[in-house]
């Protein structure tokens, strides 16, 4: 039987009422957005303008993989911004994994 390595899910546009995907990252971590990141999302749209018009033609695509974001151009065929937090794992390895 042949199983998904990975599932990717693109999400529409979020609309204002919607945690961003900043939010939902720190949320997920149990962690607040550090002051330093309240305006990440309006960094981000301005490195996609900048983007946009230097590459021309463009068509960026945001995947996002819960503790991370990926910004993936496809007409380039390129990752034009990548961002994430790192978590310690919450899970324990169950008693048949190897260690060590």
């Amino acid at each position: 039987m042949d199983f998904l390595d990975r599932v990717i899910v693109l999400r529409p546009t979020r609309n204002e009422e919607e945690p961003s995907y900043l939010e939902v990252m720190f949320q997920t971590a149990g962690r607040s957005v550090p002051q330093a990141l309240t305006d990440w999302e309006q960094r981000v749209d301005g490195w996609c303008a900048e983007y946009r018009e230097a590459s021309d033609p463009s068509r960026i695509t945001e995947v996002s993989l819960q503790m991370s974001v990926y910004l993936f151009d496809l007409c380039a065929e390129r990752v034009v911004l990548a961002y994430g937090i790192s978590v310690s794992r919450v899970n324990n390895l169950n008693d048949e994994t190897p260690t060590g």
